[in-house]
């Protein structure tokens, strides 16, 4: 799979732990479900065992399996696209950051 190649290169020049498919499947499986949830600060409130308000259950997506730490870690190396690092020659720079 090619993002999984390209997220490995990202991570390893970072000196960060490799990925897998199933690790970046589940990435984008909680990337998902944060969607379902208001909040105000992703870091403290979706990864909490404790609710904010005694009526609303919380997300606690510590039980997904995957960190906060480390899914700021994979989106911070995530690419959706394969692009040069520098602009061909004679390549227009709107044509480049479209590619």
């Amino acid at each position: 799979m090619w993002m999984t190649q390209k997220h490995n290169e990202n991570l390893l020049s970072a000196d960060k732990k490799l990925t897998t498919v199933g690790e970046l499947l589940k990435w984008f499986g909680v990337l998902l479900l944060i969607t379902r949830f208001e909040y105000g600060d992703r870091a403290s409130s979706l990864w909490s065992p404790e609710s904010n308000c005694q009526f609303i259950p919380t997300p606690s997506l510590g039980r997904t399996g995957m960190s906060r730490p480390r899914f700021d870690e994979l989106f911070q190396f995530m690419e959706w696209s394969e692009q040069p690092k520098e602009r061909p020659d004679g390549t227009p720079s709107k044509q480049y950051c479209w590619m």
